[in-house]
C-alpha cells in the first residue's frame, strides 16, 4: 500500500486536483513569464499556496456549517472566503513575481485576481458538492443498516414457528368459542390477536403510526396482565397530538417487555408498569415507561433478551443521528426509560 492510498479521501483529492492544476498551467505560465526558472519559481509558490488556502476554507466551512442555520448564510461566507483567498494569493504571488525581477502590471495583478477567486470559489462548490454525495450516501447505508435492525427486532419478537395468518385467523375461532362469562381468557385471545393483527398489518413497513405502535404495546400488556393473575398493574396514555407521528416499527415493544421482565425481578407484587407517550414540543414525541424495581444494565443480563434496549438504541442512532436521546433514571423504588426522538426533517 502507497502513501498515497494511505491518505484520507480529501487529501487525496487535493493534491491530485492541485497537482493537475500546476501541469495544466504550466505552458500558460511558458508564455506569461521570461524564462523556465521563474515559471518554476511561480509554479512552486501558487499552487502550494492554492493547497494550503483551500485546506483553510475547508477548516472554515467545517466550523461555520455548525453555527450558520441557512443557505445564504453559507453563500455569504463562501464568497467572502473565496474573495480573502484570492486576496491573499494574489499579494504573495505579486510579492514572488517582484523577487525574480518579473514585476506584474496592475491589470495583469486584477485578471490574475479574478481567476484565483473564481478557483477558490469553484474548489468550494466542488467541495460542498462531495461533501452532499457523501452524506447522501451515509444516509443510505444508516437506513439499511437500521431496517436490518429492524427485521432482526421482528423476527426476535415474532418467533413462532407456524404460518401467522393461520395463527390468527386460529384465534379469532378460539375467541368465537369462549363464553362470555370467560373474561380472563376472552381478554388474553384479543390483546394477543390485536398485537398479531399490527404486526401483520405493519410487517413490511419502516415507520408507523405512533398511536398505531402504542396500541400494540397495550395488547401486549394487557396480555401480560392475565398472564401474572393480578399482579401486574399497568397504567397507559397517549397524546392524540402524538398518534399520527410517523416512528420506526417495533420502538416501544422493547421498552415495555424490559419494564414487566425486571419489575418481576427486583420488586415484589404488585409489579407496577407505567407507559406515557406524548408530544414535548412540536416536532418532536418523548416516550416514558416506568416501572417498579431497581435498574438491571441488560447486557449483564443472561439470555437473549437483554439485547432489546441495546438494539433500540442502535436502531436510534441509525435513524435519528443527533435527534434522539434514550435516558435511564432511578428514583423511590422505580426506574424510568425515556425515549426522545426530534421527527422534524
Amino acid at each position: 500500500m502507497t502513501l498515497l492510498t494511505r491518505l484520507p479521501p480529501f487529501w487525496r483529492f487535493q493534491l491530485a486536483g492541485w497537482t493537475l492544476l500546476a501541469v495544466g498551467a504550466f505552458p500558460f505560465k511558458l508564455v506569461a513569464f521570461p524564462s523556465l526558472s521563474a515559471v518554476i519559481a511561480v509554479t512552486l509558490t501558487r499552487e502550494p499556496l492554492g493547497l494550503l488556502l483551500s485546506s483553510l476554507l475547508r477548516v472554515i466551512y467545517r466550523h461555520v456549517h455548525r453555527r450558520a442555520g441557512r443557505d445564504f448564510q453559507f453563500a455569504l461566507v463562501l464568497i467572502i472566503a473565496s474573495g480573502v483567498a484570492g486576496i491573499i494569493d494574489i499579494t504573495i504571488g505579486r510579492i514572488v513575481s517582484d523577487l525574480i525581477g518579473h514585476p506584474e502590471a496592475p491589470l495583469q495583478t486584477l485578471g490574475i485576481f479574478c481567476f484565483r477567486s473564481t478557483l477558490y470559489i469553484s474548489w468550494s462548490l466542488l467541495y460542498f458538492w462531495l461533501k452532499a454525495q457523501r452524506a447522501a450516501r451515509e444516509r443510505e447505508l444508516n437506513l439499511a443498516r437500521a431496517e436490518t435492525r429492524r427485521r432482526e427486532a421482528e423476527l426476535q419478537l415474532l418467533r413462532a414457528q407456524v404460518n401467522p395468518h393461520f395463527l390468527f385467523n386460529a384465534l379469532n375461532t378460539i375467541l368465537a368459542t369462549l363464553e362470555p362469562g370467560q373474561t380472563g381468557s376472552r381478554r388474553v385471545v384479543e390483546g394477543l390477536s390485536a398485537y398479531l393483527r399490527y404486526s401483520l398489518q405493519h410487517r413490511h413497513d419502516a415507520l408507523v403510526p405512533l398511536g398505531a405502535e402504542f396500541d400494540a404495546s397495550v395488547s401486549y400488556l394487557a396480555v401480560e396482565q392475565e398472564r401474572f393473575r393480578g399482579e401486574l398493574l399497568v397504567e397507559c396514555s397517549i397524546e392524540e397530538a402524538a398518534r399520527d407521528t410517523p416512528v420506526p416499527g417495533v420502538l416501544i415493544q422493547p421498552l415495555v417487555e424490559n419494564a414487566v421482565k425486571y419489575s418481576r425481578q427486583t420488586s415484589e407484587p404488585p409489579y407496577r408498569v407505567q407507559l406515557r407517550v406524548f408530544a414535548a414540543t412540536p416536532g418532536s414525541i418523548r416516550i416514558e415507561v416506568t416501572n417498579s424495581g431497581d435498574w438491571v444494565n441488560p447486557s449483564a443480563s443472561a439470555g437473549p433478551h437483554g439485547t432489546g434496549l441495546e438494539n433500540l438504541r442502535g436502531r436510534l442512532s441509525l435513524l435519528y443521528p443527533d435527534r434522539h436521546h434514550l435516558d435511564i433514571a432511578t428514583n423511590d423504588g422505580c426506574v424510568t426509560v425515556t425515549a426522545s426522538l426530534s421527527t422534524g426533517s
